[in-house]
């Protein structure tokens, strides 16, 4: 018996310190866990899918345009070295601010496809490897030597096709050129263009048309059963310009691509100085003793 009791002594004397290797164990986990940095989820930002309807939203709208979310912003700078036909500067990333930035008009040419009218009355065109600054447009009817020459549907350097890009922003082709406006304010190919902001401004330029000149009331009269009581002008040829001969006889067209400007150019043109060369118009007015 004597020696049992001596043995369970000899036995609790040895667990003592491995129980206390364990508690010391215990609490250096406990330490370590309760100093170790506890890092919170990742909030992946939330996408906003490009909403196709937004290129015909901002139609008419004035804007600034940055290309880096809002860091800087596109504004004209420096007039060109060597300037090449209408070219009368450049536009490159010279504001840091919306206020000090260039303001353009989005003068709508097409559904989805714009001109972009500053503040100065310029146009933003492009070479195909940088923005440039015209005064005017290239028109697509000139004279070449005593003939005046038409090239059909000639693409302009100033016309622009809008895409709509992730997070309400956008993204310029150029559409003579097939590049893009990138984010140092360059062109670009399309895998590198940039997601533009438009930030929106007021007194942009008012781009140039014609006015009905027009003035008094209007009267609506509408019947019960909806119909419209009015009067309409059913034989109207619009587009008398492509016919009866066409290019020649009558000067103009109801639309253009590009404004009133280049729908009524001069009509020196077709008719000459003084409209000497329009025959139909001398005959049609005075009688053809006009020519005597």
């Amino acid at each position: 018996m004597r020696n049992i009791m001596i043995r369970l002594m000899y036995l609790t004397v040895l667990a003592l310190p491995m129980a206390g290797c364990g508690s010391s164990n215990n609490d250096n986990n406990s330490s370590s866990a309760g100093n170790s940095v506890v890092v919170p989820p990742v909030d992946n930002p939330v996408v906003v899918p490009p909403n196709d309807e937004s290129v015909f939203a901002v139609a008419n709208s004035c804007v600034a345009i940055s290309p880096d979310d809002g860091a800087s912003f596109i504004a004209v700078g420096d007039a060109p070295a060597l300037a090449a036909g209408n070219v009368v500067g450049l536009f490159g990333l010279g504001a840091s601010v919306a206020s000090d930035a260039s303001r353009f008009l989005l003068r709508p040419s097409d559904l989805g496809k714009y001109l972009l009218y500053d503040e100065g009355r310029g146009y933003l065109t492009s070479d195909g490897a940088q923005l440039t600054r015209q005064i005017a447009l290239a028109f697509d009817t000139t004279m070449v030597g005593d003939k005046v020459v038409v090239e059909d549907r000639m693409q302009s350097e100033g016309e622009w096709q809008l895409l709509a890009a992730p997070d309400a922003k956008f993204m310029l082709q150029h559409i003579k050129s097939g590049n893009y406006i990138g984010v140092d304010g360059a062109m670009v190919a399309a895998a590198e263009g940039a997601a533009l902001s438009f930030v929106e401004q007021t007194d942009c330029a008012e781009f140039p048309e014609l006015t009905v000149d027009a003035t008094g009331g209007v009267t609506f009269t509408e019947f019960e059963d909806g119909s419209l009581f009015g009067f309409v002008e059913t034989h109207s040829h619009v587009f008398t310009n492509l016919g009866f001969g066409g290019g020649g006889v009558f000067h103009g067209a109801p639309y253009h691509p590009l404004g009133v400007e280049h729908a009524l150019p001069s009509c020196e043109l077709t008719h000459g100085v003084d409209g000497r060369k329009d025959f139909m118009g001398a005959t049609f007015s005075d009688g053809i003793g006009d020519f005597n």
